[in-house]
């Protein structure tokens, strides 16, 4: 048997064995003393280098990588409309920030972390800046808001509130916080800022004046920012709305020199050469309308020829030339886009001159429908088209009334022969007449003046003679269908049926007996008839007044018309509320109209609220008093009578002059009849019919007093 002998170990392997296992003993405990020392909530030099390194380069830099990609993103994919006035600070709205949401997302993720895991590292205050960076780059103001709000309460964080205040303002910016905008601003200005601080709160304010269209101030922020950028792309785009703003101003050639500076930054094609466009227009010593017109000529601008007939209409209408300006703003529509802004300017300015210098307001409305078309809903041209658009309509229809009763007055002094000749000649102007748009009427030197009678009586008997003395309601031609009538013409006593007459539109015309006969029976012959014409035109005379005074913004015009009542109409039913209106409008310290009121009808609603000081009847009142109105009424509806008759004798006094005046004060008179105070009630009735006498709710009033006064 043989026996193996093991090898005795070496002691030199046995030495070193040993150091090795020392070596990894203290290598391990090194480590687990270092695990120890990395908590967060230690200020030691291994926790601060430790969470300082995970904090940079596992979340701090992989979000400014993000932040920085997302703006390169709307830089390259933001396309924007030259024409227009470019805004200083780009939309915060969901819609626009689209593309970049997945960026601002990360972002916002990995500078959570760093508060979340590394609260004691040196990049936990910038880390919550680009925080709500993210989240105004999100569409999340309120969030960001609370972010900046923070970092600026933190004693800790002096050196990082500038910034926090720069972003704090960006997003009052956007929700344009008047208030809170001063007060940000007035707080930047004692902090010590940096160039980069200072280039971004000069911007911010260049872009608070561009919004509160203060286009001087605007300019000299926007200067001082753009001296302190480096070639860049926000710099040509600064320098290309420094451009826009002195257009504005008129200040020709300093645009230029923006508009010519802008080349030399790496913008896009687009706006590099929509500025070589605009500098050509301001070039020194030529002639702007000779080099518009060569610039149409050039074949190879077709492009902007919807941009150079709107600049050539703008020169036209500075130099009060209507007849030419319209038919440039009519050209720029042919040839812009049919989604392109330009249009959409085109249809405002051609409204605006049909409105204010041809006063053709029909038209005007149909333009300005148009436009809201084609403008985007954001823009301030948009809302500024929807109020026009929205107070015309109402406005159209009163002044037809005018026109209307006015004709048919003109026609009632007409002799049987003359009347005669007058519908042989419309229909004969009817049957050759082509089918083609009208031109506006040529401007009349009187607001007032028809334009022509003989045409305006003609069109306005002819609609009468096809579709009746139709009472002003909207939706006229399907009340009857949708009660589930059958529905007449005015001559529905021959027994003609509405759906014959549309089948042959033209025959009740067709001869010139029909044509008399459907006019005499509108012209106003007896003296009823007449008053009841002149009637019609004064509260058409009256609705335009208000309308001129409580949604267009047009005091001069409101005073006129009202004035026009007193003159036309002595003893209007409505002299008493003309009066109060005039007294608010009279800037002069006798105020004759006040005297007038108070000495006419010192018991009227209207001369009590003048003798306690008039109230401005704004745009603000008018929605307060439609909300008191809604809530009146739902309390009515849900018979909460005690209360509500107090909240309606409140409003009954605070709401005076607005449109609303009736219907409130018809609501007090419901509520109090509820109620057990017969003379009150009685009161009120009699008030109402002496304040509103044209009101829609008079004839109840009426009725209601015969009951109680039998």
């Amino acid at each position: 048997m043989i026996v193996w002998d093991s090898p005795k170990p070496c002691a030199i392997c046995s030495l070193n064995t040993m150091i090795i296992m020392r070596i990894f003993s203290w290598l391990f405990l090194g480590f687990l003393l270092f695990l120890c020392g990395c908590s967060q909530f230690k200020r030691t030099p291994t926790s601060l280098a430790w969470h300082n390194m995970n904090a940079r380069f596992n979340a701090h830099l992989i979000a400014r990588d993000n932040i920085r990609y997302a703006q390169q993103i709307l830089e390259d994919t933001t396309q924007e409309d030259y024409a227009l006035m470019l805004p200083l600070q780009w939309s915060l709205d969901s819609q626009f920030t689209r593309p970049i949401h997945k960026h601002a997302e990360v972002a916002m993720k990995m500078t959570s972390l760093v508060a979340e895991r590394h609260a004691n590292s040196k990049f936990l205050y910038p880390s919550y800046l680009m925080l709500g960076q993210a989240r105004q780059m999100r569409g999340h103001i309120e969030d960001a808001e609370e972010v900046f709000k923070y970092v600026n309460s933190q004693p800790e964080a002096v050196k990082y509130q500038s910034k926090a205040l720069l972003g704090l303002l960006r997003g009052y910016l956007y929700k344009q916080d008047q208030e809170a905008i001063a007060t940000v601003i007035q707080a930047l200005k004692q902090q010590p800022l940096s160039q980069t601080e200072k280039q971004e709160f000069l911007l911010l304010n260049a872009y608070y004046h561009q919004l509160t269209q203060e286009w001087a101030l605007s300019a000299a922020f926007l200067d001082e920012a753009i001296a302190l950028q480096r070639r860049s792309f926000q710099k040509g785009r600064n320098l290309y709305i420094a451009g826009q703003l002195y257009e504005v101003l008129g200040r020709t050639d300093l645009a230029r020199q923006r508009f010519m500076a802008v080349a030399k930054q790496p913008v896009p094609y687009p706006m590099r050469f929509q500025s070589q466009i605009n500098a050509t227009l301001y070039t020194r010593g030529g002639n702007l309308q000779q080099n518009l017109e060569k610039l149409g000529k050039d074949p190879r601008n077709e492009v902007i020829q919807d941009q150079i007939a709107y600049k050539l209409g703008e020169m036209a209408e500075n130099n009060a030339d209507w007849e030419k300006a319209l038919g440039y703003y009519k050209k720029s529509i042919q040839v812009a886009q049919p989604s392109s802004a330009m249009r959409g300017k085109a249809y405002i300015a051609i409204a605006d001159l049909l409105y204010d210098e041809f006063q053709s307001y029909e038209q005007a409305k149909l333009y300005y429908d148009s436009a809201l078309a084609v403008l985007p809903p954001s823009t301030d041209a948009f809302q500024m088209a929807q109020q026009k658009s929205k107070s015309l309509q109402e406005f159209v229809r009163h002044w037809q009334t005018i026109q209307l009763e006015d004709s048919l007055q003109t026609l009632a002094t007409y002799s049987p022969e003359k009347l005669r000749d007058i519908a042989q000649t419309s229909l004969k102007k009817e049957t050759s007449k082509p089918k083609t748009s009208p031109a506006p009427p040529a401007r009349s030197g009187q607001r007032w003046a028809l334009v022509d009678p003989m045409q305006l009586a003609r069109d306005k008997v002819a609609f009468v003679s096809l579709w009746g003395s139709r009472p002003l309601e909207d939706h006229w031609r399907r009340k009857d269908k949708e009660a589930g009538t059958v529905s007449f013409q005015i001559i529905r006593d021959q027994g003609v049926r509405s759906d014959s007459v549309k089948s042959t539109p033209k025959s009740v015309d067709q001869t010139l007996e029909n044509r008399l006969a459907a006019w005499e029976k509108v012209i106003p012959r007896t003296t009823a008839q007449k008053l009841a014409s002149q009637l019609k035109q004064e509260n058409a005379y009256f609705q335009i007044g208000k309308i001129y005074k409580l949604q267009l913004n047009e005091p001069e015009n409101a005073r006129i018309t009202f004035r026009k009542i007193l003159e036309d109409y002595p003893n209007s039913m409505n002299e008493a509320e003309v009066l109060y209106f005039l007294a608010l409008l009279d800037g002069t310290p006798e105020n004759p109209y006040q005297r007038l009121l108070i000495d006419r009808y010192p018991s009227s609603l209207f001369a009590k609220q003048i003798a306690s000081g008039p109230v401005a009847v704004t745009a603000d009142l008018e929605e307060r008093a439609r909300l008191s109105y809604a809530q009146l009424l739902q309390m009515y509806e849900n018979q909460e009578f005690t209360t509500g008759s107090t909240l309606a004798e409140q409003a009954y006094y605070q709401f005076i002059g607005t449109k609303y005046q009736d219907r409130i004060a018809y609501l007090r008179i419901l509520f109090l009849s509820k109620g057990t105070q017969i003379e009150s009630y009685k009161m009120a009735l009699q008030e109402f019919l002496a304040n509103h006498p044209t009101s829609s709710f008079s004839t109840d009033i009426r009725e209601r007093q015969k009951i109680v006064n039998p």
